[in-house]
């Protein structure tokens, strides 16, 4: 699809293991700006975290960390394995939607046996660590219908930025109890220069002054 045109923003892209990029130069060239690099999933880390980060910088791409939440991994292991291998001043996504990158997998839908109100216990256990860590907030990343029917958007979230998920052409909803967006990923089958494979990008648009970018 088309980039939506929302003037204050710059575009940016996600990034893991599995996607075979040709050159990060190119996607600068390309205008993309900021990249989500997957730091982890559960209890274990992204091999290729590392290495994209240090080639985002060289091509003057902001990179920030998102990690895929596991209800079925211990809050305890998964803030330690944010907290010891988060670089520190790179910010910190955490992806909250259903699905495992094994859409096969049994436990794909990562919150179904869980009752709203230890969901929202589990998410308040993991956003607290990471602030009394960091002394900031994390980014929530979450569409607003699953933010409302599946943690039943708890108050107390209004300063984490939000990055929302809404692959059309309209801005997302506004969801309850959230930060207006900071970052909305309009495709996930996007393509662009510099990443290998046609149509299988993640894209997003980000406001230029969350990301400080002139």
């Amino acid at each position: 699809m088309n980039q939506p045109n929302i003037p204050g923003t710059v575009l940016g892209i996600d990034l893991y293991h599995q996607d075979s990029v040709a050159s990060f130069h190119n996607l600068y060239a390309s205008g993309v700006r900021v990249a989500g690099l997957k730091l982890g999933e559960g209890g274990a880390l992204d091999p290729k975290f590392n290495e994209y980060a240090l080639r985002c910088q060289e091509a003057n791409i902001i990179p920030f960390a998102y990690w895929f939440v596991r209800p079925d991994v211990h809050v305890a292991t998964q803030s330690a394995l944010i907290s010891g291998n988060l670089p520190q001043g790179m910010a910190l996504a955490l992806d909250l939607e259903p699905s495992l990158e094994n859409s096969k997998d049994s436990n794909s839908d990562r919150w179904q046996n869980i009752s709203q109100l230890k969901r929202q216990s589990w998410l308040s256990g993991l956003v607290g660590s990471f602030k009394v860590t960091r002394s900031e907030h994390p980014i929530l990343y979450v569409t607003a219908d699953f933010w409302a029917n599946v943690f039943g958007a708890p108050d107390g979230y209004q300063t984490c930025p939000w990055w929302a998920p809404r692959y059309n052409a309209s801005e997302p909803e506004q969801a309850k109890n959230l930060y207006p967006w900071e970052g909305w990923q309009f495709t996930d089958s996007g393509s662009i220069n510099g990443l290998n494979g046609a149509n299988n990008a993640d894209l997003s648009l980000w406001r230029r002054d969350f990301w400080g970018i002139k």
